[in-house]
């Protein structure tokens, strides 16, 4: 930029030669590509400036945790957490186990199935009762088959959804604790 200006002050001082009167042609002003090429970039630094307003827009809407360059403007509020420390590579991880560890079954026959989400819901409900929280592998233990572990597993993910429900890492490795989700009235 500043080579570009010393082009312009050297043309604007030295004397203008002599031009023919045939040969009449416009000398095009020192200027004019100045001029130019500072709108060009004033385009490019407007369209920079609308792609980081794009950029901090969607970084508002999707925060990604565990990267330590984004940052995050607002706190996530404590009570409306639906994972605590867990990440779906945890519940992939616990499912996996669980199916695992159940009573081989014949896959040849085909049955009704004897269990709903809604009822295996209830049942998961029906736990916070008698106790604040448990782990998923002590959830588990208790079904007798894979279908009720698949079903359950359903449930489970449809009340954490409807935020009945949090998950919290676990001491044990595959396992997590389940707790019932705070209500707070405003």
């Amino acid at each position: 930029m500043a080579s570009i200006l010393m082009q312009i002050k050297v043309r604007m001082l030295l004397p203008k030669s002599t031009i023919d009167e045939d040969d009449e042609e416009e000398v095009e002003d020192p200027r004019t590509e100045l001029v130019r090429r500072l709108l060009e970039y004033k385009r490019y630094k407007e369209v920079a400036q609308q792609m980081r307003g794009l950029e901090e827009e969607q970084r508002q809407r999707f925060f990604r945790r565990y990267f330590k360059n984004d940052v995050q403007l607002q706190e996530e509020p404590v009570g409306n957490e639906i994972l605590k420390d867990v990440t779906m590579y945890d519940l992939i991880r616990a499912f996996r186990h669980a199916l695992h560890n159940a009573p081989r079954t014949s896959p040849h026959t085909v049955e009704e199935i004897p269990y709903t989400i809604e009822e295996q819901g209830r049942i998961i409900m029906q736990k916070f009762e008698t106790r604040d929280e448990f782990s998923f592998e002590e959830l588990m233990m208790e079904l007798p088959d894979k279908t009720a572990i698949v079903v359950t597993f359903v449930a489970l993910l449809e009340l954490m959804r409807s935020h009945a429900v949090i998950v919290r890492n676990h001491t044990v490795f595959n396992s997590f604790v389940i707790a019932k989700r705070e209500t707070t009235t405003a």
